[in-house]
């Protein structure tokens, strides 16, 4: 039997741990894994860039961390920690890094 909860994170020091940052670079960790529900951590050194893709199913992103300068839908949208974005799956979107930045994706479905 599964548990009907799970505690993923204690706090942005565990989540940290999970995507260590590499200078210049992009870290991605895994967190949870589950039919329909898959969540990562991503750190991003300030300047590194996730050019334009699109993800296949609804996604949610998160910035716990720094500054990015996230654009989709045509548009930039300059996201400090807190930012909250959602996108449905096959919405192109890219984000640059404008500091050293911590996001946590959650993919649906």
């Amino acid at each position: 039997m599964t548990n009907a909860f799970d505690v993923l994170s204690t706090g942005l020091a565990d989540l940290d741990e999970r995507s260590p940052g590499r200078a210049g670079g992009i870290a991605v960790g895994k967190v949870h894994d589950e039919p329909g529900l898959r969540v990562r951590t991503i750190a991003l050194d300030a300047g590194a860039v996730l050019e334009e893709h699109v993800a296949g199913v609804p996604v949610l992103i998160h910035v716990v961390g720094g500054r990015v300068q996230f654009d989709i839908g045509g548009a930039s949208h300059d996201l400090a920690a807190g930012a909250l974005v959602r996108a449905d799956g096959g919405v192109p979107h890219a984000v640059r890094a404008q500091e050293p930045s911590r996001l946590v994706l959650t993919l649906i479905g």
